[in-house]
């Protein structure tokens, strides 16, 4: 008796391969500003997400399909802050500068 196999996934149903990467936060930076730089984000980024310094306080960034949602956080409740984590398609290479922030790294990248 032979065992049956599941088909294999064809070229089109295999995952897409995803890269991150990781803004590191210089100085307080407006959500104004924050907003501005979402809206210019590349139509291909997945997703974004971190703690983000603002004059007024920290406040939680999370970006998903189009969709900008800054929540203000306590101060006691910061866990990485000064972090944007950026998830895309393998090729993403670069995003838009935002004052406040250094160039992006590659997940896992140390700067120097």
């Amino acid at each position: 008796m032979s065992a049956s196999h599941p088909p294999a996934p064809s070229e089109e149903l295999a995952p897409a391969s995803f890269a991150t990467r990781v803004l590191e936060q210089t100085e307080p930076v407006l959500p104004a500003a924050l907003e501005m730089w979402c809206k210019a984000l590349p139509d291909d980024v997945h997703r974004a997400k971190g703690i983000v310094l603002t004059p007024d306080g920290p406040v939680r960034l999370d970006v998903v399909q189009g969709l900008i949602t800054l929540t203000p956080i306590p101060d006691s409740a910061m866990q990485v802050a000064g972090r944007i984590v950026v998830i895309g398609p393998e090729a993403l290479n670069s995003l838009p500068g935002l004052a406040g922030f250094g160039d992006s790294q590659p997940m896992g990248a140390q700067s120097g």
